[in-house]
C-alpha cells in the first residue's frame, strides 16, 4: 500500500538530510574536544565514544541534562545548545563558514556593473546579524542562497550547491512552480533559501533600490523558516497510510508556520528601512476573510494569499502580547520534544484550541483585538 508524507506548510519539501545530522554531530564531536573529552574521530559518525564522551561533558549541568537524547535528529539541538553554553564553542557551528551566493551575474556588455550575488549576500547578511542583534538568534545552520530570474537555472544551482554540500535534493518541480507564482518567489528549509526574480533581466543600483525592502521582507521572512527547521530539529515529516489523518498535536498548524514568518519580517524591515506594515493594515486584510485558523491548520501549506493575511494577524496578535521570545519558545520547544499543542500553551499560557476560538472573535472587533495584543483581556 502506498505511504504518504503528511507535510506542513513551507516545511514541505525537505526531510532532514543525513548530510545535516552528521555536520552537527561533527560539530558536536568537535565542541567535545574542546571541553577536553574524547569522542573519538571527529568523522560525523555517532557511536558509543561520542555518547560517552557527551555524558562526562555534560554531568552537572541541568540546562544540558534535560535535552532530549543525542541522536543524527537532535544533533544539531546539541550543537547549538552546546554553543551557546560556552562562547569558545561557537566557532565550531557550521554556519561559522561563509555562506554560498550563487545567482545570475551581471551582464558586462551592459554596464551592469552591480552584481546581484553581491546585493543578495549582503542584504542576507543583514538580515543573519539582525536576528542575532534583536533577538539573540544564532543558528548552527549554515544558510546558503540560490536566486535567478530563471526558475530552471535556479533550479539547476540547487541541484548542484546540494550535490556539492551533500544535501537531499528539491524536486525540480517545487522550484519551478514557485516561480511562476510572484514578481519575487522565495521557499527556504534549515540549509537554502531558494530566491526566484521573475522575468527580471537587469540588476544594476536602479533595481537595488526598487527591490530592497521588498527584497529584505522576503529574506527575513525565509530566514525564519531556517530557524524553525533548525529549533524544531526539522521534525516535519510524519508518515501515514493513505486516507489517513495525523493526530492534531502532531501538526504543526500552518498559520503558525507562515504568520511567525511575516510577523518576524515586518519588525526586520521596520528596524532596518523604517518602513512596515501598520497593525491597521494588517487588521484590515485578514478581517473580512471567513477563512478561520483551525481549517488553516490542517492545511499542509498556504496557497491562497488571505491565509497568509489571516494569519499574519493572528500571530502579531500572539507576538505583540507575549513578545517573540514567545514565538522563538514555541518553536524550540517542539525541537526539545513537545508536541506541537502543548509547546504552543507552554509559549502563550494558553491552548491552541482556545487561541483559535478566541481569534475569531477578535478578528472580527479591531479595539477587542489590539486590547488583546497590548495585553488585556
Amino acid at each position: 500500500m502506498k505511504r504518504y508524507l503528511i507535510l506542513t506548510a513551507t516545511l514541505l519539501m525537505l526531510a532532514h538530510p543525513s548530510f545535516a545530522a552528521n555536520q552537527f554531530v561533527r560539530c558536536v564531536q568537535a565542541q567535545l574536544v574542546a571541553m577536553g573529552q574524547d569522542p573519538g574521530p571527529i568523522d560525523g559518525s555517532l557511536g558509543k565514544r561520542t555518547r560517552a564522551a557527551l555524558a562526562k561533558a555534560i554531568n552537572g549541568h541541568p540546562d544540558l541534562e534535560t535535552l532530549p537524547r543525542m541522536s543524527n535528529t537532535y544533533a544539531v539541538t546539541w550543537c547549538r545548545k552546546l554553543g551557546q553554553h560556552s562562547s569558545d564553542l561557537l566557532k565550531f557551528y557550521p554556519s561559522e563558514t561563509k555562506a554560498v551566493i550563487n545567482a545570475d551575474e551581471p551582464n558586462l556588455e551592459k554596464n551592469e556593473a552591480l552584481m546581484q550575488s553581491a546585493f543578495l549576500g549582503v542584504e542576507l547578511e543583514k538580515v543573519r546579524d539582525w536576528y542575532y542583534r534583536a533577538h539573540n538568534v544564532r543558528l548552527a545552520s549554515r544558510v546558503d542562497l540560490a536566486a535567478s530570474s530563471s526558475g530552471k537555472r535556479v533550479a539547476a544551482r540547487v541541484r548542484k550547491m546540494q550535490a556539492q554540500g551533500g544535501h537531499a535534493k528539491v524536486p525540480t518541480k517545487n522550484v519551478l512552480a514557485r516561480c511562476k507564482r510572484s514578481e519575487i518567489a522565495a521557499y527556504a528549509d534549515q540549509n537554502f533559501i531558494v530566491v526566484c526574480f521573475q522575468n527580471e533581466k537587469t540588476f544594476d543600483f536602479a533595481w537595488t533600490e526598487k527591490i530592497k525592502v521588498r527584497l529584505g521582507y522576503t529574506l527575513a521572512h525565509e530566514y525564519f523558516h531556517s530557524i524553525q527547521f533548525e529549533y524544531a530539529a526539522a521534525k516535519q515529516l510524519i508518515v501515514y497510510r493513505k486516507g489517513q489523518k495525523p493526530p492534531r498535536s502532531k501538526v504543526r498548524p500552518s498559520w503558525m508556520v507562515e504568520g511567525s514568518a511575516d510577523y518576524m519580517a515586518n519588525l526586520y524591515i521596520t528596524d532596518t528601512y523604517k518602513r512596515f506594515i501598520t497593525p491597521d493594515r494588517i487588521f484590515e486584510y485578514s478581517n473580512k476573510h471567513d477563512q478561520t485558523l483551525n481549517k488553516i491548520a490542517r492545511t499542509d501549506s498556504l496557497r491562497d494569499p488571505t491565509d497568509y493575511e489571516v494569519s499574519f494577524l493572528a500571530v502579531h496578535l500572539l507576538g505583540e502580547r507575549y513578545g517573540v521570545n514567545a514565538l522563538l519558545k514555541y518553536w524550540e520547544n517542539i525541537g526539545l520534544g513537545m508536541t506541537h499543542k502543548a509547546s504552543f500553551e507552554d509559549a502563550f499560557n494558553m491552548t491552541l484550541d482556545a487561541y483559535e476560538k478566541k481569534f475569531e472573535v477578535l478578528r472580527k472587533d479591531k479595539d477587542a483585538a489590539f486590547a488583546f495584543a497590548a495585553g488585556f483581556g
